[in-house]
């Protein structure tokens, strides 16, 4: 009995603490934000949330480069490619997109930081991965393949691709 009474209180102090929160009970939680990564295995010394580059041999692509502007359009290499909505750009810029050869699955942009306007969505394939991609995101890199941020992505877990959200150019892998 004592138990019951016990498991009671607990369950409405719960109950309690999240409605001055403001958190409603009935609902799913809301999906929270990863932290930004400072190395391959850390968020800055918190523990959480640890990403790091997915490993696979990639066979290089080499580059392609496309003058686009305020129309938006596609522009891809390999199996990867990038689509800009229209509006995005303000004025035509070459873009020059490029897939290296090496032990990560990444794009690298030019003009390195240019900015758009609108959202971008990259798509990354992860099909030559020997090893399964459990949980597939797409992250911001350094030049070293630190990651410095793991952005918004959808996974297509039968496509083996993963797209990410863009606001601006620079160097983006498949992290896991």
């Amino acid at each position: 009995m004592k138990k019951l009474a016990l498991r009671s209180m607990v369950f409405t102090a719960l109950v309690a603490v999240l409605a001055v929160c403001g958190v409603d009970s009935t609902s799913s939680p809301a999906p929270q934000p990863v932290a930004p990564q400072t190395s391959w295995g850390g968020t800055g010394g918190t523990g959480d949330n640890l990403w790091w580059p997915t490993s696979c041999n990639t066979r290089g692509y080499g580059s392609v480069t496309k003058t686009m502007g305020n129309p938006g359009g596609t522009i891809s290499v390999g199996p990867h490619s990038l689509t800009i909505p229209s509006g995005a750009l303000g004025k035509s810029v070459s873009i020059t997109m490029s897939a290296p050869r090496g032990k990560h699955i990444e794009v690298q942009f030019q003009p390195e930081g240019l900015q758009f306007m609108k959202e971008t969505s990259l798509i990354l394939s992860y099909r030559e991965c020997e090893v399964p991609v459990s949980s597939p995101k797409v992250a911001y890199v350094d030049d070293n393949k630190n990651i410095l941020e793991v952005l918004f992505s959808a996974p297509d877990l039968i496509g083996m691709t993963v797209t990410g959200k863009l606001k601006h150019f620079s160097g983006y892998l498949v992290a896991e």
